[in-house]
């Protein structure tokens, strides 16, 4: 049986196995994964996920994609959340709200709420130790801090800003200078949650991940030690795929950047490599100049009216592949169904000929049979 058909069974009796040891009243850990997009998030969440780590049923997660074949490992319901979240404010993923310190602390996200807690509560169910995946939670934490019952503990992903920006750009055909603006405001939006909370923070390379997948999961489980969960060493190893890597691996510059990301990312950078403590990261956010803003406002816009137009042609297109395989199908049963009919000809031919031969022999014989009898006289 291949590892695919396992993963179903696994998947029960691992939960099973969490519902026995969780019948005392102790609270389930969350560990959520945040980072910028295109900074390895889903690779960081697939890798914690083999190691033990739930992200609840497979039914509730994004599937795979042409841009991430692997798949995001995303809550559908998180995620839909998350999205509303950022419209009612004005913005989306590519246009971030500047949100105020007390944003969400007023009644008028009590909807949102009550299906982010029913979420919340499906994934303390799956297992001792879950997490959640979303580049939009980490600007989104102040929502969803105050709903996690257990203590704050996150793993925080980096990428280099200009290899997120050149996967943004062939992704998304987002300018570096946006990319650059949306790196910083991602990051610092995620850095100041969990600083505001005192929470417990892994940073992770995804450079070094894919360059030392070895060294890299020793890191992790140690911080995971930390808490009490135990983490499956080999699996994670295992489920790195180094071929990920597309970007330069020198040290590049990205001048688009400001000067306060480029000393945000030494500092995350210094984290990854346990140069500095988390205590150290002092997360800035980049200017929003109001011309700036507008235009970022207009451009996602247009890009989600794009994304529509474009999801509208990848249906027809599929629709269009579907009906020429169907009609492929429909010819094809045509033609076995004509070469049926065929066979059965040929097959009843064949048996007329076999019963034709068989009564002139037999008519044969007997006219011999008389001939001979009339000759004897």
């Amino acid at each position: 049986m291949g590892q695919a058909a396992w993963k179903p069974i696994k998947n029960v009796a691992l939960n099973w196995l969490d519902s026995i040891g969780r019948m005392d009243s102790t609270p389930s850990i969350s560990v959520p994964v945040l980072g910028m997009h295109r900074s390895g998030t889903s690779m960081v969440s697939r890798m914690l996920e083999a190691g033990g780590v739930s992200f609840g049923s497979d039914k509730n997660l994004a599937g795979p994609g042409a841009d991430n074949e692997l798949g995001y490992w995303e809550n559908l319901e998180i995620r839909s959340i998350n999205e509303e979240l950022l419209e009612r404010y004005g913005g989306d993923w590519r246009c971030p709200p500047a949100f105020s310190a007390d944003a969400f602390s007023g009644k008028s996200n009590d909807d949102l709420r009550e299906r982010a807690r029913a979420s919340l509560d499906l994934l303390s169910a799956s297992a001792s130790c879950w997490s959640m995946k979303d580049p939009r939670m980490s600007l989104l934490l102040s929502f969803w801090q105050p709903l996690l019952s257990s203590p704050p503990r996150a793993v925080l992903c980096l990428r280099h800003p200009f290899a997120v920006a050149a996967s943004l750009s062939k992704r998304n055909h987002i300018s570096k200078e946006l990319a650059g603006f949306l790196w910083q405001e991602y990051t610092a939006s995620a850095c100041k949650g969990l600083v505001d909370v005192a929470a417990d923070v892994l940073v992770v390379s995804y450079e070094q991940v894919l360059e030392n997948p070895q060294t890299e999961v020793q890191r992790w489980i140690r911080f995971f030690a930390g808490f009490n969960v135990e983490l499956n060493e080999e699996a994670m190893v295992e489920a790195v795929n180094v071929s990920l890597n597309h970007a330069p691996q020198e040290k590049f510059l990205f001048p688009e950047l400001d000067p306060a990301g480029h000393k945000l990312y030494e500092q995350l950078q210094a984290c990854a490599t346990n140069h500095a403590a988390w205590s150290s990261i002092d997360p800035v956010f980049p200017h929003r100049d109001p011309r700036f803003c507008a235009l970022m406002k207009e451009l996602s816009a247009l890009a989600s009216e794009l994304d529509k137009k474009s999801a509208a042609y990848t249906d027809r297109i599929q629709e269009t592949v579907t009906a020429r395989s169907a009609l492929k199908h429909f010819q094809e049963e045509q033609e076995a169904q004509q070469l049926r009919l065929e066979g059965e000809l040929k097959r009843e031919l064949e048996a007329e000929r076999a019963h034709r031969d068989n009564l002139q022999g037999r008519l044969e014989f007997r006219l011999g049979s008389a001939l001979r009898r009339l000759l004897r006289r």
